[in-house]
């Protein structure tokens, strides 16, 4: 298998409709009712979390990435987002975190030396793959 950029495989299997039709909005998209969820269905409505999951592993063989499953991308987002410098408080609100507490009990002082490390040994591994 070929390996390509994950994100060209995201963005090409979400633009594409479900009858198979070519990429952009699909031909319903005006009957899009916005539920307010940060991943939803092509009509708005509430996916759910065991279609999200193959859809993500399907995602992963086609990008020939390790498999590391939605919850190990949200902890590699945060912890990579931190080591570049990214501001605690503003990856907390994307976890969708209560507090920056929980975000830093969780990952850590980012300017740690251990952090920064920890996020090096991470991208030469992410090199290698």
């Amino acid at each position: 298998m070929s390996r390509r950029s994950a994100g060209s495989v995201a963005a090409n299997d979400l633009l594409t409709t479900k009858d198979g039709g070519a990429p952009g909005l699909p031909s319903h998209a005006s009957t899009y009712a916005d539920e307010g969820w940060v991943v939803a269905e092509t009509h708005g409505r509430l996916i759910q979390p065991d279609t999200l999951s193959a859809r993500w592993k399907r995602l992963e063989r086609l990008a020939g990435v390790s498999s590391i499953g939605l919850h190990g991308a949200r902890h590699t987002h945060a912890t990579l987002a931190l080591a570049a410098g990214a501001r605690l408080d503003v990856v907390s609100r994307q976890l969708g975190h209560a507090s920056i507490a929980i975000t830093a009990d969780v990952y850590g002082d980012p300017d740690h030396k251990a952090a920064s490390e920890a996020a090096e040994i991470v991208g030469r591994v992410i090199s290698e793959s």
